[in-house]
């Protein structure tokens, strides 16, 4: 093989294997956002609803 040929591949492995280390980076990332994002508040919110009857009562 020629060198240039050999450089080319040596480039196109490390580009690949940046765009994969990425897209690996970015999914990690948006996993810990989601953990960090899950509602931890149990209490149930009032519904539509409750709040009209709530309203026409008053």
């Amino acid at each position: 093989m020629k060198k240039r040929n050999v450089a080319k591949w040596i480039a196109i492995s490390v580009a690949i294997t940046a765009a994969i280390a990425f897209a690996a980076g970015v999914a990690f990332e948006l996993r810990a956002i989601k953990k960090l994002t899950v509602d931890i508040d149990n209490d149930e919110e009032p519904q539509a609803d409750d709040l009209v009857v709530e309203a026409v009562e008053a």
